[in-house]
């Protein structure tokens, strides 16, 4: 404590001032973007999962296009812009992509 006082009152206080915004942005982004990044990789493997359980990707595909016209009717009331790093798991288009792209 001694030390980091000292340190302190010898360098001045601007760099502090820096200090702590970028802190803020970094504990943000630990509890917002990091927690969000996980849950789009695990849905991910439960796309992949349940397409190899299926065995049909086609099927699968069919099932999540008809998922995405039900949500957009149901979206439609609500005209806000999607924010993509808040949002806790990927688009349909984007788990459409991902399962096209699946061997």
């Amino acid at each position: 404590m001694f030390f980091t006082r000292k340190i302190m009152l010898g360098f001045g206080w601007g760099q502090y001032i820096l200090i702590f915004p970028v802190g803020i942005i970094a504990l943000i982004g630990l509890t917002e973007w990091l927690p969000n990044k996980i849950s789009k990789m695990f849905e991910h493997q439960a796309d992949e999962f349940a397409v190899r359980q299926l065995g049909n990707k086609e099927l699968y595909i069919q099932t999540l296009m008809k998922l995405e016209r039900i949500s957009e009717k149901e979206n439609d009331e609500f005209d806000f812009k999607r924010k993509e790093w808040k949002e806790t798991h990927p688009s349909f288009q984007k788990r459409i992509n991902f399962i096209k792209d699946l061997v």
